[in-house]
């Protein structure tokens, strides 16, 4: 357990812009409710967005794009109440509608304005939409230089349990600092490092083959990980907030999953390593099974592009 040291003081300064993209359908509500449970900083810009999808034909248009911005419109009200019931009249709301492709213009919206987390519903676009190209949210994740928080629970509280996937590189200590900031000082912070067995392959007849001689050297890994996980936390580290960490032998996909269910945590957090040309849409297998498979809202953060 990472604990801070004597007189350490770690100020979580908050958001100040977040890009919160919506299809006004269920799931997208969902993450215009999270917006307003985020730690957001004094005069904080809050940006709804709804991207009209290709291919819809000029007659209905206009129509479309009419009622799109009553909806956007009411969307702005409730998230302005909701933060009012929160004290917070300083955040600024604005919407925004646009038409092309959803992933692809949510990337770029947040690029313009230089948002520092993109909120997205897990769902989007119809089933067989979602067969043939993946999810908006998906596609998004994958496009993304900014961090992505994909949600799937309605919102009640701030976030209670965050469980990050921590493979001990710069990628994973830049999502955990990020999961820091969205977890109140009330909160849980799980680091989880599952690795795989380095001496699994060792030709038969070594030494290090001897049952004592490889529970030795074993013992010595575990204890290495742990130093080197306990150094990656240390700077993360604030008075009342101490990191729990699950490390163990294990795939680090499936632990990750199993440790975020048992504890029941509310967010899941991992980092992926941004790529360019054809290769940028591609994630870490980690990502792509916390996306498929996770009990709760997930954090992306992308670094490298």
């Amino acid at each position: 357990m990472a604990k801070p040291k004597d007189g350490t003081i770690i100020k979580a300064i908050g958001l100040n812009r977040v890009l919160v993209a919506t299809d006004l359908s269920l799931d997208g509500g969902r993450a215009v409710r999270r917006a307003s449970r985020l730690p957001l900083r004094p005069g904080a810009h809050l940006l709804l967005a709804y991207i009209l999808p290709e291919g819809v034909q000029r007659s209905a248009e206009s129509v479309i794009l009419g009622a799109a911005e009553v909806e956007l419109e009411a969307a702005q009200q409730k998230l302005e109440v909701w933060l009012r019931h929160r004290d917070r009249q300083d955040v600024t709301v604005a919407t925004k509608v646009m038409k092309g492709n959803p992933a692809e213009a949510i990337a770029r919206l947040a690029e313009v304005i230089d948002a520092e987390l993109i909120c997205i519903g897990r769902r989007g676009l119809s089933r067989l939409q979602r067969a043939l190209m993946g999810s908006t949210a998906r596609r998004l994740v994958r496009l993304a230089r900014r961090p992505v928080l994909v949600v799937s629970r309605p919102a009640t509280a701030g976030y209670r349990h965050a469980v990050v996937g921590h493979d001990l590189t710069p990628i994973a200590a830049r999502a955990a600092r990020f999961a820091r900031q969205l977890v109140p000082l009330t909160g849980r912070l799980t680091a989880v490092h599952g690795y795989q067995d380095p001496l699994e392959n060792i030709p038969p007849g070594l030494i290090l083959n001897e049952p004592r001689v490889r529970r030795f050297e074993t013992a010595k890994i575990l204890g290495d990980r742990r130093g080197r996980m306990e150094l990656a936390l240390e700077p993360l580290a604030v008075p009342g907030k101490e990191w729990h960490q699950v490390i163990e032998q294990a795939d680090p996909r499936t632990l990750l999953l199993e440790v975020a269910r048992k504890r029941n945590a509310d967010l899941i957090a991992v980092g992926s390593a941004a790529r360019t040309g054809v290769n940028r849409l591609i994630l870490g297998s980690v990502a792509e099974a916390v996306l498929e498979r996770a009990p709760c809202d997930v954090l992306v953060v992308r670094t490298g592009a």
